[in-house]
């Protein structure tokens, strides 16, 4: 996903989705669409990765309510949860390479949304999982 000329932070990351690209529409969609997408990231320019830089990939998923309705709306998140699930010399070993990352969300209601993210080594080690709730303007 180009990042150039976008808010400064998206400029921080490199995006590669494998699944589930947002696409910005001008208009919502007619029907809710998937919530779920899968994609290799890292940090741009490149960084080994430690726990700090691991914590802030958690928190590069944009927001699920604009995945299912197409459109951006004012938003935000209201709590965030990060669960480590490797050892400070596994996170090391990850070196420079981007994470694969799994995003997906199971409900919104009363301008509140759920998202739940994994994010995996290229060896397929599970280094971290996050939950966030979002808020979104109806």
């Amino acid at each position: 996903m180009p990042t150039d000329g976008r808010l400064p932070w998206l400029q921080r990351y490199e995006f590669r989705f494998v699944r589930g690209p947002w696409r910005p529409q001008t208009q919502a969609h007619a029907e809710p669409q998937s919530a779920h997408s899968t994609l290799w990231v890292g940090d741009s320019p490149p960084r080994a990765l430690d726990f700090l830089s691991l914590t802030a990939l958690c928190d590069v998923f944009f927001v699920r309510a604009f995945h299912v309705r197409g459109t951006m709306v004012p938003a935000g998140t209201v709590t965030m949860t990060v669960h480590f699930h490797a050892s400070a010399a596994e996170v090391a070993a990850q070196g420079t390479s981007p994470l694969l990352g799994t995003v997906d969300a199971h409900t919104f209601a009363r301008n509140f949304g759920d998202q739940i993210a994994q994010l995996w080594s290229g060896s397929g080690r599970l280094l971290a999982t996050t939950t966030q709730m979002t808020w979104f303007k109806e």
